[in-house]
């Protein structure tokens, strides 16, 4: 059991109610590419994700590799998710999902999902990070949308929700302060280490 799930047995001995993803979604825009072959649609002020972007991001996508110009947005089917809203890989890191700081452009790898009033972004990115999900296909794994709406959540209370997200965020930063600390620790044994050699 996660986290998360303990979270939420402790908040709600009661039981929660579980709902497919796809009944809490109001909005779900795909992506797309500009062609590369026309150098006038790449390096504008619109900056364009694609899941190399967000497959090392925890929380929140705050920048991205490319960009593309206006030009390129409107001869592409790619979207521009704005910002605050939930952004979900479907093929290569099935499942991956992280909120977007910034308003962004989107690839066809990537879903930007807009949630409907009874799922807070922040609670839905942990709910993920919980998954395992694995995809289908051969060369490239990934998940269709009808599979990424059927997937089971929990929706306890926004109130509950929020105390949640509240402990996880102090838990992540008392992880992170953990972990500077003891690489810094390390590096000092090291330098200790090769000083006496």
């Amino acid at each position: 059991m996660s986290r998360l799930e303990e979270l939420i047995a402790e908040l709600c001995p009661n039981g929660v109610e579980y709902k497919m993803f796809g009944e809490c979604i109001k909005e779900n825009y795909g992506g797309g590419t500009p062609s590369k072959s026309i150098p006038s649609y790449w390096n504008g002020n619109i900056p364009w994700a694609s899941v190399k972007d967000i497959v090392n991001t925890e929380m929140y996508l705050c920048n991205t590799v490319d960009s593309i110009t206006e030009e390129g947005l409107k001869n592409s089917p790619s979207n521009i998710i704005r910002s605050g809203n939930i952004i979900v890989a479907t093929r290569i890191n099935p499942g991956k999902m992280v909120i977007n700081s910034n308003d962004v452009a989107i690839n066809q790898d990537l879903r930007g999902i807009i949630l409907q009033d009874c799922l807070l972004e922040k609670y839905t990115v942990y709910y993920f990070q919980t998954l395992k999900i694995e995809g289908k296909g051969a060369t490239v794994k990934g998940i269709t949308i009808q599979e990424l709406n059927n997937i089971l959540i929990p929706v306890p209370p926004l109130p509950v929700q929020e105390e949640i997200v509240r402990i996880l965020d102090n838990f992540a930063e008392l992880t992170a302060e953990l972990t500077a600390e003891l690489t810094a620790e390390l590096s000092k044994r090291k330098q200790q280490y090769q000083y006496y050699r």
